[in-house]
């Protein structure tokens, strides 16, 4: 049996996978390996998973994905990076320190593998863009994963 804890977490990583493909079609020349393996590695995990839970947390990344489209049509004077955005939204997300409530055994696992290189990768493309991007894609993170339930 699933929790719903675990369901928010597949929906959440799904959600992941959905903003790497958009950042994959809307690449200039940017460096995406990491997230292009990230996503790979995604993949691996959801479909440990039978199709009917497959199914619950895809429901849950279509509501998040709805909230960050929303979020996104409005009329704000933000310039967001969806790279800063992707690995930011996961370090809050999956990070114990950053948690009220322990993650799964089996997405803390994954977790595990990755954290180091979304981290660096994180870091990277901090160095690339402007500051006032980065503080814009921080609060837009903070706000949509507020949102997020």
């Amino acid at each position: 049996m699933i929790s719903a804890g675990e369901f928010r977490e597949i929906g959440f990583l799904m959600c992941v996978f959905g903003l790497i493909n958009a950042e994959k079609d809307d690449n200039e020349k940017k460096n995406i390996k990491v997230l292009k393996a990230f996503q790979g590695a995604i993949n691996r995990l959801i479909n440990t998973y039978d199709k009917e839970s497959q199914q619950k947390a895809k429901a849950k990344a279509k509501k998040f994905l709805s909230v960050i489209v929303n979020r996104a049509d409005k009329k704000e004077d933000f310039i967001i990076e969806l790279r800063y955005l992707i690995c930011f939204m996961c370090m809050i997300r999956f990070e114990p320190n950053e948690r009220k409530m322990p993650i799964n055994d089996r997405v803390s696992t994954f977790w595990g593998r990755w954290r180091r290189k979304i981290i660096d990768y994180l870091y990277a493309v901090s160095d690339e863009v402007e500051e006032r991007h980065l503080i814009h894609t921080e609060e837009y993170g903070y706000r949509i994963l507020g949102e997020f339930k």
